[in-house]
């Protein structure tokens, strides 16, 4: 008997396919950086048309210039109005106004300027008004708005008191009109402490168009 062998040749089982390997996921792009929010532009610093802190007067000094002062009389009564006069500059002494030192708190320096009556007049026949003031006259300088920007107290002694009084007043005046008062802006100073020192101000604002050659004064009363 004659065997056959059938030999099946075995084809090697050909290597799977390698799946492609993915391109690797970018990075995400980042939001670029923003440029830092810059700070506010601050409002400019307004220019100060005058300050005083009366450091630089001597106590024996023979007035108080550029300061000047205007006494109104009046009948008894404090409202019929007499007349006046004008005290340019004003004195440094014991009528009207004075450098002064003893009261100033931490924040005042050592010297201020105290304001009163004028004594030297006859006190029980008329009934007296001081007024010391800066005085500027409007040009084209003057344009926009104004504050007028001080400290006060009464004296610890011999203060103003009623029926006396006291003001701090913004004043313009129209020369052409007989200097007739087109603007008076006033706080009431007869009962401010008399122990502890207080910032106060007036706010104006001028037209230098409309208001070219007024008087512009700024104004402590007694």
């Amino acid at each position: 008997m004659k065997v056959f062998t059938i030999q099946h040749l075995l084809q090697p089982t050909p290597a799977p396919t390698p799946e492609p390997t993915p391109a690797p996921t970018p990075e995400p792009t980042p939001e670029p950086t923003p440029e830092p929010t810059p700070e506010p532009t601050p409002a400019p610093t307004p220019a100060a048309l005058y300050s005083e802190d009366f450091e630089s007067y001597a106590l024996d000094a023979e007035n108080i210039s550029p300061w000047k002062a205007y006494i109104s009389r009046f009948q008894k009564d404090c409202s019929t109005y007499i007349d006046g006069y004008q005290v340019s500059p004003t004195v440094n002494g014991e009528d009207i106004s004075a450098i002064a030192t003893g009261e100033a708190g931490p924040e005042q320096g050592e010297k201020y300027m105290n304001v009163f009556s004028n004594y030297s007049e006859d006190q029980n026949s008329v009934c007296l008004e001081t007024n010391v003031y800066r005085e500027y006259i409007i040009n084209d300088d003057f344009e926009g708005d104004f504050s007028f920007v001080f400290d006060s107290k009464r004296p610890s002694e011999n203060g103003v008191a009623s029926p006396s009084n006291a003001r701090a007043f913004i004043k313009k005046l129209d020369p052409n009109d007989g200097f007739r008062t087109v603007e008076y802006e006033w706080i009431d100073m007869t009962d401010i402490s008399n122990s502890e020192w207080s910032t106060f101000e007036l706010n104006t604002t001028v037209d230098a168009a409309s208001e070219q050659g007024y008087f512009f004064n700024l104004v402590i009363q007694n």
